[in-house]
């Protein structure tokens, strides 16, 4: 179950945030392993109850170490699929053109829909 806290969206950990904007911020780390990934995702998603048409999100990403079935500081929200399924493409994306490969440390920076960063 996720964490709970007024900052971070609930989350007591800043994940994918660097420290010197949130000092709970920690980066996060690619997990290439396909298994793993299954794991974070039943971990996070297996007992969310998902409408038609929308799936289960969750952060940190399960393409990441610090996925959901490896610790407890994670969230999950119900969206629309075609979203999950946009955002899966352009994190795979983000992966390939800046070469982020097995335990790479990256971070996140999430662009408001006013434009401005998350962070």
């Amino acid at each position: 179950t996720a964490q709970s806290g007024v900052a971070n969206g609930g989350l007591s950990i800043a994940w994918g945030v660097p420290s010197n904007y949130n000092s709970t911020g920690k980066p996060l780390n690619r997990d290439m392993n396909q298994s793993d990934i299954n794991k974070n995702r039943n971990a996070a998603c297996g007992s969310v109850t998902v409408p038609t048409g929308d799936s289960c999100d969750e952060f940190p990403l399960a393409s990441t170490i610090q996925g959901a079935a490896f610790q407890s500081v994670y969230s999950t929200a119900v969206v629309p699929s075609s979203a999950n399924s946009s955002q899966g493409g352009i994190t795979g994306a983000f992966y390939t053109s800046n070469r982020i490969i097995d335990d790479d440390p990256f971070y996140v920076d999430a662009i408001l829909s006013n434009g401005t960063p998350s962070w």
